[in-house]
């Protein structure tokens, strides 16, 4: 082939390599166009937002919540991406992942610090939570701070925003099926419901001593609830709130012993009690709200005082239930009444006022089936009186009730709001199923077929406890577990674990919120050993803590002890405080004679045991006692005087007739003893009788 046809075809297959790179290059370029156009359409979140709000009217809540998600990653916008976050929190609310709601309305607050809607479903969120928790007894000061600071961080926007005059319902967020009377009550308008939130929350902290300056916090809360109540006159909430400022005042003012201002902040607390029940109309809370604040009232002065004025108060709650014969709340404060009335009266007058409280709280039970209050109300009156009376069958209607109430809907751990209440109705209802469990194993025969059932439902019952409390060196779950223990006659693991919790508790609470049937617990298992110290400590924290409303004989137990350990005087002083409060009992009657004889004072002591039945081995034991104390009397005035008896044959001298008449009488009284109780005998004082 000759040069210049070479290189003709060289130069083709260069131009071929060009045209080819060149073609290659441009279906490159025409690719990568189509891609960037396809990303370019598949990055519009209209449709995917289009496709969230058909799964959310579906209520296809996981679909809803994908495409959502999907179309906040393509957004810039900054309305858009708060729109989609509001989306977004709803949806993962009917999931029920409150912690992803929450995370949305703080990011909005962060794209957007002056959003009027994010910061109320904070607030709104945050409150529930406070006012569920103070339903159910436990208040805790830092729910509440929150409360106070997000209120006062959110009237301040809406002021900006101009929206204090603004209808609520507009702006209020939904939260789905969670019940929230107590946020939806009240004014229709933002300002004043917001100055309600951050009164009561002001209230709530001051009452409470959670802060440095109570005195600030009330001045806060009277302004911000006056405020309410002038925007709302028919609000029973905010007079009842407004009232309690100025009872904490009062105590306030008590507690520096500044009595006329105490006075003066009591009598307008009652007056704007008075107002708002002139205003009240049909609403039974406000009439509850009056007779709380004069069942208060009644405790001031001795037991006997108390006592009367309990009297004169019960024909007003039973007013109340006729009034509002469908109202729970009326008879659940019925039923609080009369437990708290019961607690004040002899043993005969307590247990009918008893039986009323337990019917008056199932009565609200069955007007409010679905609320946890009422059935905890009616399981605690039932267990009270099992205790109180040794009553089996009230102890088995405790546990049937609590074992019952713990399929309530309100009891179940969902996530929300209510969520920590829910939790803290559970523990209630699980601690008064294992309590009653327990002392009812302990009551039976070891035989008893009933024990292996009533262990299981307690074990039960405390494995639920230990998922509500968390770790097991939590000092509820460590008290449970020594119960079940007890339960299985495990005592000395029993103990250790029991004494373990009771340090815990002891050391985290003042003494009158520790747990008094722990206390109670440990002074059972250590009665009839040496360590008397343990149990007076044991009995004292018990007392202090409230045991003697679900057991009396409490006090009597502590004037045993106080006995053994020589304390005759405060033995005696137990005897007095129990028969005062609930009227005289052969046990109490009992200790006061012993610890008379203890003292010395065996006039006294013998006329006390005239009172009691004579053939009672107790008190034939007692009489004994009496006639030891009063020989050992007459043989102290016999050496100080140096008198003696007629002298016999051979020199030896007859007792004093009054000594001799003493130990004739113990023979007697051994006699008889011997025939009644020979266990009652001590060996030393047969051997005395007869050497005698």
């Amino acid at each position: 082939m000759t040069e210049p046809r070479k290189g003709i075809q060289m130069a083709r297959r260069r131009l071929n390599k060009k045209v080819a790179l060149m073609g290659t290059t441009v279906l490159l370029l025409l690719a990568m166009l189509a891609v960037f156009v396809f990303l370019r359409l598949n990055r519009d979140p209209a449709p995917l937002i289009a496709d969230g709000d058909a799964a959310w009217a579906a209520k296809d809540y996981k679909a809803a919540r994908e495409n959502y998600e999907k179309a906040f990653g393509l957004v810039d916008s900054p309305e858009l991406r708060m729109d989609l976050l509001f989306k977004r929190a709803d949806v993962y609310r009917e999931l029920g992942l409150w912690d992803k709601s929450l995370a949305c309305w703080e990011a909005i607050v962060t794209i957007d610090p002056q959003n009027v809607k994010a910061h109320l479903a904070r607030l709104k969120y945050t409150y529930i939570l406070a006012d569920s928790l103070g339903i159910a007894g436990r208040s805790v000061s830092g729910y509440w701070d929150e409360v106070l600071n997000r209120s006062r961080k959110t009237l301040d926007v809406v002021k900006a925003a101009g929206l204090l005059e603004a209808p609520r319902m507009e702006w209020d967020p939904s939260f789905g099926q969670v019940k929230n009377r107590a946020w939806s009550d009240g004014a229709t308008t933002l300002g004043p419901h917001l100055h309600f939130i951050k009164g009561r929350a002001a209230m709530e902290l001051a009452n409470m001593g959670a802060v440095p300056s109570p005195g600030d916090l009330l001045g806060e809360a009277q302004a911000d609830l006056e405020e309410a109540r002038k925007a709302d006159a028919s609000n029973v909430q905010a007079y009842h709130h407004l009232s309690q400022v100025f009872v904490v005042r009062g105590r306030i003012a008590a507690s520096l012993g500044n009595r006329s201002e105490q006075a003066q902040a009591e009598k307008q607390a009652d007056e704007i009690l008075a107002e708002g029940l002139r205003v009240a109309g049909e609403s039974p809370e406000m009439h509850i709200f009056v007779l709380a604040r004069k069942l208060a009232a009644t405790q001031q002065g001795t037991i006997s005082e108390a006592r009367e004025r309990m009297k004169n108060l019960e024909s007003d709650y039973e007013a109340l239930t006729q009034r509002f014969a469908s109202s729970p709340q009326a008879f659940a404060a019925k039923a609080q009444f009369l437990s708290f009335f019961a607690a004040y009266l002899d043993a005969a007058s307590a247990r009918d006022k008893l039986d009323k409280a337990i019917a008056a709280a199932q009565r609200a039970g069955t007007l409010d089936p679905d609320d946890p209050e009422y059935a905890i109300l009616a399981a605690s009156y039932q267990y009270r009186k099992s205790s109180v009376y040794k009553d089996a069958a009230a102890q088995q209607a405790a546990i049937d009730l609590a074992d019952k109430a713990l399929q309530l809907p309100e009891v179940q751990d969902i996530p929300g709001p209510m969520q920590t209440a829910r939790r803290v109705n559970r523990l209630s209802l699980c601690s008064l199923l294992a309590r009653g469990c327990v002392e009812r194993v302990l009551s039976l025969p070891a035989a008893d077929p009933a024990r292996e059932t009533l262990l299981a439902r307690a074990e039960e019952a405390v494995r639920q406890i230990g998922q509500i409390q968390g770790g097991g060196e939590n000092p509820e779950v460590l008290k449970w577990q020594g119960m079940l223990d007890l339960a299985r006659g495990q005592t000395a693991k029993a103990v250790t674990s029991l004494y373990a919790a009771y340090e815990q508790n002891k050391a985290a609470n003042s003494p009158e919120q520790r747990d008094p049937y722990l206390a109670m617990t440990l002074a059972s298992v250590f009665k009839e050993s040496s360590e008397t110290g343990a149990v007076i400590d044991f009995l004292s924290t018990a007392l202090t803590a409230g045991i003697i409303f679900t057991k009396p004989d409490a006090l009597l137990d502590y004037g045993d002890a106080l006995m053994a350990a020589g304390s005759y005087e405060g033995a005696i002083g137990a005897a007095t405080s129990f028969d005062e409060r609930f009227g005289a009992s052969d046990r109490s009657r009992v200790l006061r004679v012993k610890a008379l004889i203890g003292k010395g004072l065996v006039a006294e002591a013998e006329e006390a045991v005239s009172r009691l039945t004579p053939s009672d081995p107790v008190v034939l034991s007692l009489n004994l006692d009496l006639v030891r104390a009063r020989a050992t009397q007459l043989l102290g005035t016999i050496h100080q005087q140096g008198t003696v008896g007629q002298t016999q044959p051979g020199g030896a001298r007859l007792p004093a007739p009054e000594l001799l008449a003493c130990y004739r009488r113990e023979a007697e009284l051994t006699q008889q003893l011997l025939a009644t109780d020979r266990d009652a005998v001590q060996e030393q004082h047969v051997a005395g009788c007869v050497k005698r």
